[in-house]
C-alpha cells in the first residue's frame, strides 16, 4: 500500500511507477495522486500512531546540510544548466528515441553535472531562489541519468515508449528495471513483473481473472 523499501517512506501516484504501466494516460496524473495519495496518507496514519520515534542521525544531517550549504557563495548560474537539462531530456529521451540518442544523454548528462557541482548562489539562505535552484537541478539530474539507463536497458518499445532501433516489443519483455545507488555507481536489475491482482491474457487465452 505505497511502501518502498525504506521504512517510513511512502510513494504515491505516478512516483511509484504509475498504475498504468508502460500506457501512461495522458492528463490522468492528478487523479493518480490524488486517490494513491489518499491510501498512502490512510496507511501512513496508522503506521504512525503505533510506531516508536525513529532515530535521527546527526553526523549525516550535518554533513547533508553542509554540502548544501557549500553552494552557497559567487560561481555559476544553475538556470543554464537546467535549460540544457530540458532540452536533452526531450531530444533525446522523449517518447521516442534510440539507443545512439540515449547514451548521448548520458554523457551530456554527466557533463551537467559537473558544471552543477560548481554552481552557486550569491546571498544566505533566507528565500534564496538561486541556491534552491541548484540543490534541485543536481537532483533533476541524478533522476535524469536512472531515466535514460531504464530507457537504455530496455531494448525494445512497449506502450507509449518507442525506440527506433528496437521497434518490436519482445515477449519476454516483462519485467520491471530496479536502479540502485552502489559505491561505484549505479546498479541495474531485471526483476519480473509481479501480477497480483490482474493475470494478463495472452492470445487465444480466456477472459483476464482477478485474483488474491
Amino acid at each position: 500500500a505505497c511502501r518502498t523499501n525504506l521504512p517510513g517512506l511512502f510513494a504515491a501516484g505516478e512516483d511509484a511507477g504509475g498504475t498504468h504501466g508502460a500506457n501512461r494516460l495522458g492528463g490522468n496524473g492528478v487523479a493518480n495522486s490524488t486517490v494513491f495519495g489518499e491510501i498512502a496518507g490512510e496507511v501512513m496514519a496508522d503506521e504512525a500512531a503505533g510506531a516508536a520515534p525513529a532515530g535521527f542521525d546527526e553526523e549525516r544531517a550535518g554533513t547533508d546540510a553542509a554540502a548544501a550549504r557549500a553552494a552557497l557563495g559567487e560561481g555559476a548560474s544553475p538556470y543554464p544548466i537546467r535549460t540544457a537539462l530540458k532540452e536533452v531530456m526531450w531530444e533525446k529521451a522523449g517518447l521516442i528515441r534510440d539507443g545512439k540518442g540515449l547514451a548521448g544523454a548520458l554523457s551530456e548528462i554527466a557533463d551537467l553535472a559537473a558544471r552543477a557541482d560548481l554552481a552557486r548562489a550569491p546571498g544566505d539562505r533566507n528565500y534564496n531562489l538561486a541556491w534552491q535552484n541548484i540543490l534541485d537541478v543536481r537532483n533533476q539530474l541524478k533522476i535524469a541519468e536512472l531515466i535514460v539507463r531504464a530507457a537504455l536497458e530496455r531494448d525494445e518499445s512497449r506502450g507509449s515508449h518507442y525506440r527506433t532501433d528496437c521497434p518490436e516489443m519482445h515477449d519476454d519483455g516483462r519485467y520491471n528495471i530496479f536502479l540502485r545507488k552502489g559505491g561505484d555507481g549505479v546498479h541495474l536489475e531485471r526483476r519480473p513483473v509481479r501480477f497480483t491482482r490482474i493475470t494478463p491474457q495472452e492470445e487465444g487465452a480466456p477472459p483476464v481473472t482477478f485474483t488474491d
